[in-house]
């Protein structure tokens, strides 16, 4: 008789969930006379696994009925299991803002109500909403994050890991079978998304970084490291109250996603600052914390933990982009984050290397260098700006700009490219990506750099920029009406160095850009990312 019952209950409830499609649940908590109070409008904002509902005083969370490789939310009993957990984990960081578990009901003329009356057709976790001009990522962008917040949040973080569950149950999930496991999991998923170039180098990177490391991921075990955290502790989940600092949105659904180095929490805010532009504010709360909870090896794994949380981030866009939910616009919007992420995690994967554009005036080499930069955190080297800082000048003051005259003179050039060499040198020392920006229009100029990195063992690369005339001419004469160029070059000094310019040929292998008017920028640069890593590979043999 029990085992009878039991049936008919699972058939009932499965066919309630088939009944309440995902479109028929947005569109009847959308409506304001849905909540147990006055509302006078709802907001509604999903991500790929959640559906949330902002009602001006209270939010609510509906688990979507998705599975995926890493979650399972496909019945109603797990996904009531699963806001319990998400109430009971997020409660500890943040136990003013999750309130409670509520029901999703539906009466007989078939309405949906929070907390209302009639068939319980899904849960929902209800949380205080939070002001949105509060939020972490909202005060990045308008410059409002102090120092004194910086040491809250890490004072914060540093008590969380210290109180989280430590134990045997936890600590496995810092053992190398599953790290490699969870980071061959997305790289599956990212193995058809990415250009092959770009999918074997972060692989490599991965296997090796494991497999060199060993005692340093051991050692971490045995010093308690490996904590119950959050998992996805980025700029998003934390807000500044006059309360308090809260953080929330934990991993609720995975304790293989959530238990981790204490190192990989750390590294999902740091590398989501550096995301957001905010690299010294990055560096300074990996700073703060390793000082607060005296933990220096956290810089030995550091950027293997922020290149595997920026590929987390890139799974997540992937799974976006092939959700139906999606309008076009987001679609496309989930396709650069995947694009970014991606970039972002290689450049933490690189070792640092030696970058020289290559190219007449005009042709795009600035543009290259500064895309590069951004994607390597690279320190950019401008030949033109360096030749008027020795010659006195400010950056946008005319140096003169006649060919082979005034600060363009032989022997003036000679001293430009020695400075620029040295600092070059400096800033490789220092573990830094260089990108040295400009012409090099001749081989004994090209030799110098190449001698550099031959000599300290860094790989070489470089980018032969190239444009047609017209579209040089047409550059040109915007440069004229922009204030802020630095180049003095017109075209007339553009034809004067087409004429002593000497093609990198003397280099056994180099990339040739094409930077015409509409070239795509983004296949431009995944083109230029890959030469990046391909000349890694011939330079070193491996990563």
């Amino acid at each position: 008789m029990e085992f009878a019952l039991a049936i008919t209950v699972k058939v009932e409830t499965t066919i309630k969930e088939k009944f309440l499609d995902r479109s028929k649940l947005i569109l009847g908590l959308s409506q304001c006379r849905a909540y147990p109070f006055y509302t006078e409008s709802v907001t509604m904002l999903q991500t790929h696994v959640s559906l949330l509902f902002f009602t001006g005083r209270k939010v609510y969370k509906v688990k979507k009925d998705v599975t995926f490789d890493f979650l399972d939310f496909s019945s109603l009993e797990r996904r009531r299991y699963y806001c319990e957990e998400e109430l009971r984990l997020n409660r500890r960081l943040s136990p003013e803002m999750y309130l409670k578990m509520v029901p999703i009901t539906r009466n007989e003329l078939g309405e949906l109500s929070v907390e209302g009356e009639g068939d319980v057709v899904e849960y929902a976790v209800k949380m205080r909403q939070l002001p949105k001009e509060k939020m972490l990522d909202c005060l990045l962008e308008k410059g409002d994050l102090s120092e004194t917040i910086l040491d809250e949040l890490v004072d914060k973080l540093a008590k969380f890991h210290a109180t989280s569950e430590c134990g045997d149950s936890v600590k496995k999930y810092g053992e190398l079978e599953n790290i490699s496991h969870i980071v061959k999991g997305n790289l599956d998923v990212l193995e058809k998304e990415l250009p092959s170039q770009q999918y074997e180098y972060l692989k490599s990177y991965f296997q090796k970084f494991i497999k060199s490391n060993e005692n340093i991921f051991e050692k971490r075990i045995d010093e308690n490291r490996i904590r119950d955290g959050h998992g996805d502790l980025h700029a998003g989940n934390i807000c500044i109250t006059d309360e308090g600092i809260m953080i929330y949105d934990c991993i609720e659904f995975s304790p293989a996603y959530r238990c981790a180095d204490v190192a990989c929490d750390i590294a999902f805010l740091a590398m989501d600052l550096d995301k957001r532009g905010h690299k010294e504010t990055s560096n300074s709360l990996v700073k703060k914390y390793v000082e607060k909870v005296k933990d220096p090896d956290i810089y030995a794994v550091i950027d293997f933990y922020k290149a595997y949380r920026a590929l987390v981030r890139a799974k997540v866009a992937v799974l976006k982009m092939s959700s139906c939910d999606l309008l076009e616009g987001e679609k496309k919007q989930a396709i650069q984050e995947k694009r970014d992420y991606v970039r972002l995690a290689i450049s933490y994967c690189a070792k640092p290397f030696l970058i020289i554009t290559c190219g007449l005036p005009g042709s795009g080499k600035s543009w290259i260098s500064h895309k590069l930069s951004q994607i390597f955190d690279a320190v950019i080297l401008r030949t033109d700006v360096i030749r008027k800082e020795l010659a006195g000048i400010s950056p946008t003051q005319s140096g003169g700009g006649e060919f082979e005259e005034g600060i363009y003179t032989e022997k003036f050039t000679e001293k430009t490219y020695q400075t620029t060499l040295d600092r070059a040198e400096k800033q490789l020392s220092d573990n830094r990506v260089v990108v040295v920006d400009a012409g090099f229009a001749r081989r004994s100029q090209r030799d110098l750099f190449r001698k550099l990195a031959e000599d300290k063992s860094y790989p070489f690369i470089l980018f032969h920029v190239s444009c047609a005339d017209s579209v040089i001419r047409d550059r040109m004469e915007l440069r004229k009406k922009d204030r802020e160029e630095v180049s003095d070059a017109g075209f007339d000094v553009y034809q004067e160095v087409a004429k002593i310019f000497e093609d990198p040929d003397e280099l056994p292998h180099y990339s040739r850009i094409p930077w015409e008017q509409g070239a795509d920028e983004e296949l431009t640069m995944d083109a230029v990312i890959d030469s990046v890593i391909e000349q890694s590979f011939k330079e070193n043999g491996s990563l």
